[in-house]
């Protein structure tokens, strides 16, 4: 079953990741809609420093299951970390519009459009997460 053999690839991301990554990229070829194979091997590859490799399969991924709002999460992230700030904003929006209740997409959006001179925004975005994380608290 593949969410045993997704399981069993994260049990091995601690230990073994090259075999983590061959496992989940097995889960995707069989399921190419498995949605967290591409978050947990995206996740894998951001963390060793493979942004741009996580950036293309989350692009895969969309393909396939474009209503999840955390591979737009995810894509954002990457797309923020190889410095490609508007493919990342609009990938929080795509986020934000399948889960406008996520702070963290709204906090990411926030700090990039502060940093892109977009103040209301930034005001827009940190207002919402703040609302967000208050009423969690």
């Amino acid at each position: 079953d593949l969410d045993a053999q997704s399981a069993r690839a994260e049990a091995m991301e601690p230990t073994d990741p090259a075999a983590a990554e061959l496992a989940y990229r097995a889960v995707i070829a069989r399921a190419p809609d498995h949605v967290n194979a591409y978050l947990n091997l995206g996740f894998m590859l951001c963390e060793a420093g493979r942004c741009e490799e996580a950036a293309r399969l989350y692009d895969a991924a969309l393909v396939h299951v474009s209503d999840d709002a955390l591979l737009h999460y995810n894509r954002a992230v990457a797309l923020e970390a190889l410095g490609r700030r508007r493919e990342a904003l609009a990938s929080y929006r795509a986020c934000l519009a399948l889960a406008p209740d996520l702070a963290d997409a709204h906090q990411n959006a926030a700090l990039l459009y502060a940093e892109e001179g977009e103040k209301k925004l930034a005001i827009r975005h940190f207002s919402a997460f703040r609302r967000l994380t208050a009423r969690d608290a």
